[in-house]
């Protein structure tokens, strides 16, 4: 039998705790139409389920319609700004205010309306969606500091398993500038590369990105030799190569790969 397999961006959002169907459904509503409005994107360019099912919502999925998307997901789970200004999009969505959180609404909406939340790809969940459900959470969010973990787990919990792994305090001085500066956690330490033979400090797996940080042992003559033939080597195999010296200034580095890294905060 025939099958196609294929590649889409996707994200999942877990709200903690986890809230009643209602509530979870109203938010997948006012999200989904936040994101579209946000991003300029098409309804059909975008979709989204509960998990593990329509009766028992402890996550939404959301995933982009075609093969490579528009890459909106990938951008709300790594700009920090973006979750607040989707939560305040969501909230005058439903006929709030996001400053006052006064109520906008005309007579016509009551619970929900389809200038809001009701939209006929969604008519399964009518039953269930009230904006007024959404109103203090979103305002939470609206004003809240997000901050990308760049994986599973908190921000702080992968910061910890990145220190443990690290030989050296530079290394973990990096970590710490990333941190401060608000910039993509790398998705390994210590990470193996068995072609060329290297362990780089640091790698970002999306990017293909390996990541020295080069202490003073690296200014030795035959030591900059072998970094040298490193990095040729693990260009030929197709992964982009990032050093940083002990003396050089890290955050012009950083600004020189936002594609790895991110845009610092200063």
């Amino acid at each position: 039998m025939p099958y196609v397999k294929d590649t889409k961006n996707a994200l999942v959002m877990r709200f903690e705790p986890i809230r009643s169907k209602e509530v979870t459904a109203s938010l997948q509503a006012a999200f989904k139409q936040a994101i579209q409005q946000h991003f300029q994107i098409e309804p059909r360019e975008l979709s989204c389920e509960a998990l593990p099912s329509r009766e028992v919502r402890k996550e939404l999925l959301f995933y982009e319609g075609s093969e490579g998307g528009a890459g909106v997901l990938r951008h709300l789970a790594e700009n920090a700004a973006t979750l607040p200004e989707l939560a305040r999009r969501a909230l005058e969505i439903c006929h709030y205010d996001p400053n006052t959180l006064e109520d906008c609404a005309d007579h016509q909406c009551g619970r929900a309306c389809y200038e809001c939340l009701l939209d006929y790809g969604n008519q399964p969940d009518h039953l269930y969606l009230d904006r007024a459900s959404t109103r203090d959470f979103l305002a939470e969010l609206s004003r809240s500091e997000c901050h990308p973990a760049g994986g599973a787990g908190s921000r702080a919990e992968r910061l910890t398993a990145l220190r443990r792994r690290c030989d050296s305090r530079l290394e973990e001085d990096w970590l710490d500038r990333v941190d401060s500066l608000g910039l993509r956690l790398p998705s390994d330490a210590q990470y193996r590369i068995p072609q060329v033979f290297t362990r780089p400090d640091f790698y970002y797996g999306e990017s293909n990105a390996a990541v020295y940080i080069d202490g003073p042992p690296h200014d030795t003559p035959d030591q900059i030799r072998d970094d040298d033939r490193i990095t040729q080597a693990l260009i030929e195999f197709g992964y982009i190569v990032i050093r940083f010296h002990h003396a050089a200034e890290w955050l012009a580095v950083f600004r020189r790969h936002p594609d790895v890294f991110g845009v610092p905060n200063e």
